[in-house]
């Protein structure tokens, strides 16, 4: 045993020693970075002004460099470690220090305590600057000191957890150069790993349906991803005047990697023999799993870049590159390991067992071996499911915000949210989709442009969450579009006007064949409650066949009534410039819906009125120039006579608003108002054009097609 007394001195000793690596971490951690959060402050008040400074300061502490200091926490402890336990790469300096009275865990607790003294020092004195300065400002109140000592306490965490882990990989190394590539691995090796395991699932499974990380282990494989969630999460915590949830999960789970890390630490210490030291691998068997490892994950990567960047994107690409990439790799990992280039390749079996296992993955990926694309489980095991395609409901949820430091827009269109907004339990048109989607996968048919692709999410009864994107034949999904929207729920979990209070709405938008159809802000509750319950009515009305049919028409869109977000301690103001839904159809039986909107000078006309329409102008798909169909210039003749501009007029309906699903010649027709107003384009197919006017299109095109091309040379 040692004394107090001596541990103490031993401590002194090492700190003396190491005295230039403390004047390092005060120059950095109580200079540098201090003066960073100073000079934003100061860049604040320039801009802004002295009035509300407190959420400023708050703002300054965490927008100063949040990625540089995270990076400097990770370096120092990668130094104190290097610097501390320097001596187990030396035969004579091991024997020396195990020579002494002093147990190996006694070192361990030693060094660690130094490297820990050296950071917490100049961290814990650059926390006193930041209270100092924020007393100056007179911002100096008690969330200014949570914010700080938080601060302190998050990135001494994140000191010990790189402490320790790069002591791990320096204990299982005998050679410097070996520790150093070890670490980067032993950071980011699992979070390399899960990535890898998503980009091979979205390059090789078309049921592959991107979604949030249902488990721990996939979202926070390794320290490194940890880390850089939890200052993510702190920063918004701060930055939100200290309101919210704390991440205690991602502090819960890098804690835990802390101590396994130190319990890895004191076993390999204790079982580290000295004459490992200048070997490259202390622990051969170790070393043998960590090459096959890495050689493995490494040549997988090299095969999957391959294939995702070559021009064709072919499976030569991906078996190559995994080729080249074991060898490569297999040959610069046995010269790490014994630095001599005539023991490259030397070890077979090892070779042998790295290729069998890479290509073995491969080749599970590859021709879906696990049957991932035509997963279905029974329909008895399925507690409730859910199903999203653009063409069941083209509603989509946009909002925009803006602070004083930056402005954002989201849109809600991600698959994964809509389904996992509802559950139905009847879900037998859902299965019925996901049987034929299964079955399909299995023809490989998934690229056949008569399938829609449908995404799917399974609620098991075991609690298990699984998403999948199935190609359903389109009369199988319409046909079962058509019984879900008959199913108790499914509409009011479509269209969310069903979840919003009526005094939420603040305005509508409507598009139908005039773009300028109208707007309405309303003014009273009354109106709003008056809207809402009659355009509820109507869409539980709502068929599947309804949503394109030829009783559409038009769409709507609702704005909600603008928010002030605020934090308890009056921190950076958030408006909520807009929030609104976006789709919303309009059928002609919608008779209530109408009735109302026409009190507020809202309408949907079946048609554009001809005397209102000016100009007609023709695109055809294929042809660079336009046609006037109405004389818009001096010399210029009415291609067509009024009855023709009528007759067309009468068929151009909000149907051919929307791109046709036809494979036919498609002509672009855009009517202009007074005054060269923009009225609505439509793409109507040129099978169902009345017959005279398209074959004076038809005739006046390869007019205009044999003139070009007697002009361009």
């Amino acid at each position: 045993m040692i004394s107090k007394r001596s541990f103490t001195m031993l401590l002194k000793d090492d700190l003396k020693k190491r005295s230039w690596l403390l004047v390092m971490s005060f120059l950095v951690f109580c200079l540098i970075f201090p003066g960073v959060i100073l000079d934003n402050i100061q860049g604040m008040i320039s801009i802004y002004g002295e009035t509300d400074l407190s959420p400023r300061f708050l703002n300054a502490l965490t927008y100063s460099g949040n990625n540089y200091y995270a990076l400097a926490v990770v370096l120092m402890a990668a130094i104190c470690a290097l610097t501390g336990f320097s001596y187990i790469y030396s035969r004579p300096k091991l024997d020396f220090y195990h020579s002494l009275p002093v147990k190996r865990e006694t070192w361990l607790l030693l060094k660690a305590a130094s490297g820990l003294v050296i950071f917490a020092g100049a961290t814990g004195a650059a926390a006193i600057e930041e209270l100092f300065m924020g007393a100056i400002y007179h911002v100096a109140d008690l969330n200014l000191v949570q914010a700080v000592l938080g601060k302190f306490f998050l990135y001494l965490l994140i000191f010990l957890v790189a402490y320790f882990l790069c002591l791990v990989a320096m204990l299982m190394t005998g050679k410097l150069l070996v520790s150093v590539l070890l670490v980067p691995l032993l950071f980011g090796f699992t979070g390399l790993v899960a990535w890898l395991y998503r980009l091979f699932e979205r390059t090789f499974y078309t049921g592959y349906l991107e979604q949030e990380i249902p488990n721990l282990f996939r979202k926070y494989p390794c320290p490194a991803t940890c880390m850089l969630d939890l200052t993510e999460k702190w920063n918004q915590y701060v930055e939100n005047g200290l309101s919210g949830d704390l991440p205690f999960l991602e502090l819960g789970i890098l804690i835990l990697f802390l101590l396994v890390e130190i319990l890895l630490s004191v076993c390999l210490y204790r079982n580290r023999r000295s004459e490992a030291a200048g070997n490259s691998v202390v622990f051969p068997k170790i070393g043998v799993l960590i090459k096959i490892l890495a050689v493995c994950t490494v040549s997988l990567a090299v095969g999957i870049f391959l294939k995702t960047f070559s021009y064709t994107q072919s499976d030569l690409w991906f078996f190559g590159g995994i080729a080249l990439g074991l060898l490569v790799f297999t040959g610069v990992v046995d010269f790490i390991y014994y630095t001599d280039i005539r023991n490259v390749l030397k070890r077979p079996l090892e070779l042998l067992a790295v290729t069998v296992l890479t290509f073995g993955i491969a080749l599970v990926f590859r021709f879906d071996l696990l049957g991932y694309d035509t997963y279905l489980p029974d329909a008895d095991k399925i507690a409730c499911m859910s199903v999203n395609n653009y063409a069941l409901a083209n509603v989509y949820h946009q909002v925009m915000t803006y602070t004083e430091m930056s402005s954002t827009s989201t849109t809600s269109e991600d698959s994964t949210q809509v389904l996992d907004s509802y559950q139905l339990t009847e879900f037998e048109p859902i299965y019925a989709m996901a049987e034929n989607g299964s079955q399909n996968a299995d023809r490989g048919t998934e690229e056949d442009v008569t399938k829609i692709l449908v995404d799917i999410r399974y609620n098991l009864k075991n609690g298990r969450v699984v998403y999948r994107t199935y190609p359903v034949d389109r009369d199988v999904f319409e046909e079962n579009a058509e019984k879900l929207y008959e199913k108790p729920g499914f509409i009011k979990a479509m269209y969310p006007i069903f979840g919003r209070k009526c005094e939420e709405i603040s305005s509508i938008w409507a598009y139908g064949v005039n773009t300028r159809n109208g707007s309405y802000t309303f003014q009273s509750q009354q109106e709003k409650e008056e809207f809402a319950k009659a355009y509820e009515e109507d869409l539980l009305t709502l068929k599947y066949s309804d949503i394109s049919g030829s009783e559409l028409l038009g769409t709507m869109s609702i704005s909600y009534e603008p928010e002030r977000q605020e934090v308890k301690n009056g921190s950076i103001e958030a408006n909520l410039i807009s929030d609104e839904d976006n789709g919303y159809p309009i059928l002609r039986s919608f008779t209530r819906t109408i009735q109302v909107l026409e009190q507020f000078g809202v309408v949907f006309p079946d048609t554009l009125d001809p005397n209102e329409v000016r100009a007609l102008t023709v695109w055809y798909e294929n042809n660079d120039f336009a046609l006037n169909l109405l004389a818009v210039g001096a010399g210029e003749t009415d291609l067509i006579s009024d009855s023709q501009k009528k007759e067309l007029l009468s068929m151009l309906s909000y149907k051919y608003c929307t791109a046709p699903d036809t494979d036919d010649d498609i002509y672009y027709i855009t009517a202009y108002g007074s005054d060269d107003d923009y009225l609505q384009t439509f793409m109507v197919p040129g099978s169902e054009l009345p017959e005279d006017i398209r074959t004076i299109l038809e005739n006046n095109m390869r007019q205009r097609t044999s003139e070009k091309s007697r002009i361009t040379p």
